[in-house]
């Protein structure tokens, strides 16, 4: 039975499907019967990732409970659960996650953290959340650019006052100087 449940349809499981509708008695009774929790699409998209990204607290709660890896990239951005949930405003998501072994500085496939992809969108109360739990201000992506730069880039004032109060520093510089 296990196998007809782990069984790809569309580069996507059942499980996947149940977590992106938030559909948490599916996602219990799949995992329930044998359903792998981590297991990746063709794209190392997991159950996790996308009940992050449509912010379904209860799901990831479920597969965290059951040993889902909140560590594990998916291969087109090299994004966590961590980094869409902060890309997208989930300040529970993003406070369940951190409490539940997220590698809060993991950076992606571009070298950007959680914390560059909170200050790029403009929510502030999740960049709070990420400095308060130990992100680095001040950490560069591959092309130089703090959270600060992109901040500054996409006109976040707010977030730019806070990473200034938390120490970034101004005189930073990216890769074209």
């Amino acid at each position: 039975m296990a196998s007809a449940i782990n069984e790809e349809n569309n580069e996507e499981n059942n499980l996947h499907m149940a977590a992106q509708g938030g559909h948490l008695g599916m996602v219990q009774f799949l995992i329930n019967n044998g359903a792998t929790v981590d297991l990746q699409d063709n794209n190392d998209i997991t159950p996790l990732h996308i009940a992050a990204l449509n912010g379904h607290l209860e799901v990831v709660e479920y597969l965290i409970i059951h040993n889902a890896n909140p560590n594990l990239q998916e291969n087109n951005h090299g994004h966590t659960p961590l980094h869409v949930a902060a890309l997208n405003g989930h300040l529970g998501m993003v406070e369940y996650l951190i409490t539940h072994n997220a590698t809060v500085d993991l950076q992606d496939n571009h070298g950007k953290t959680s914390l560059h992809r909170a200050a790029q969108a403009g929510y502030l109360e999740v960049v709070q959340c990420l400095i308060n739990n130990g992100a680095t201000v001040d950490l560069q992506d591959n092309d130089g650019k703090t959270p600060l730069y992109i901040a500054a880039e996409e006109g976040r004032l707010e977030v730019i006052q806070c990473l200034i109060t938390n120490g970034a520093k101004l005189d930073l510089k990216d890769n074209k100087g």
